[in-house]
């Protein structure tokens, strides 16, 4: 998530944006250099517009746990204040790379679930989760083993491994007991996880 220049959480993975605005030139601007008036004016190829974290939300409607990751810098007021005003904050959860940003939001909202995101091995998850105050550890996929499930699972944790797509990375993981996969496709992660009856 980023927010833009007035406060508009959005769902964007990078901090500019890839295209340029209808009738401009080649290179897009920092998301939050931008009001949400001047945003609406950017879009992906097909003209769909950026989505706002709001709109998300509302079209989930509660149907489906949502997490959010927080990217931009110093936007924890703004997405805490979306999810809790979401009336499903229940259902979502929020995770970033940013550890003490994660522990930010955790103050601002104590009852919402919070993880953290890890792309190196980390010696003690369940010491860094308990740092922050998060339940989630999101660790890259080469980085997950037996000791790392176990440490989280015995402080109450959930592992939640990204991004697989390799189907003998979800068996494996899934035979590690990982709580969930972070995948881009998951009907090729499914049908492996199906044919090989990991559960």
């Amino acid at each position: 998530m980023h927010a833009t220049r007035d406060g508009v959480v959005v769902v964007h993975h990078d901090p500019h944006l890839s295209g340029a605005p209808r009738g401009s030139g080649p290179a897009g601007p920092a998301i939050a250099e931008l009001s949400a008036r001047e945003l609406d004016r950017f879009g992906p190829v097909g003209g769909e517009r950026i989505p706002t974290l709001a709109s998300v939300l509302d079209a989930v409607a509660g149907r489906a746990e949502v997490f959010v990751e927080l990217k931009g810098h110093g936007i924890e007021r703004h997405v805490v204040d979306v999810v809790l005003g979401s009336g499903y904050p229940h259902r979502c959860a929020i995770h970033s790379f940013d550890h003490a940003a994660v522990r930010q939001a955790r103050t601002m909202a104590p009852a919402l679930r919070c993880g953290i995101l890890a792309e190196h091995a980390v010696a003690d998850p369940g010491t860094e989760l308990a740092a922050v105050g998060a339940t989630d550890f999101w660790p890259e996929r080469g980085v997950v083993d037996r000791a790392t499930v176990d440490r989280v699972h015995a402080v109450g944790g959930r592992v939640i491994a990204w991004t697989v797509n390799d189907p003998a990375d979800a068996a494996r993981l899934a035979a590690l007991r990982v709580d969930a996969l972070c995948s881009d496709d998951l009907p090729s992660i499914r049908r492996a996880l199906t044919r090989d009856k990991v559960t």
